[in-house]
């Protein structure tokens, strides 16, 4: 749904989350699968379907929905939203990354690590 210069997407999470993003702003997938059943699969697919910019960075490098996952820590310019989908062992290790090489300007971590 279009409002104004933003698209709201829901996203399906357990949280009943909503992502905000500003039209033709590329969007990070961080934590990106393969697997229809995970959230950042289906963010993806939600994005693309709102035809917008994906860099996707995951544990394979495959494609999803004709965005290929990068894996790895690779230098992207151009991030406007990150969302990030990863446990906590993994979201601490990841986390120091996207705040040395990333210039963010929002970030949405879905569904929240548990404790």
């Amino acid at each position: 749904m279009k409002v104004g210069t933003l698209i709201i997407i829901e996203c399906l999470s357990i949280y009943n989350a909503t992502l905000i993003t500003i039209d033709n702003m590329k969007t990070l997938v961080f934590g990106a699968s393969t697997n229809p059943l995970r959230y950042s699969y289906l963010a993806i697919e939600r994005l693309k379907f709102y035809s917008h910019k994906i860099t996707a960075i995951g544990g394979r490098e495959v494609e999803v929905h004709g965005v290929q996952i990068l894996i790895g820590h690779p230098e992207i310019e151009g991030i406007h939203t990150i969302t990030m989908y990863m446990g906590k062992a993994v979201y601490s290790l990841n986390v120091l990354y996207l705040i040395q090489a990333q210039k963010i300007n929002h970030c949405i971590i879905e569904p929240k690590p548990k404790e």
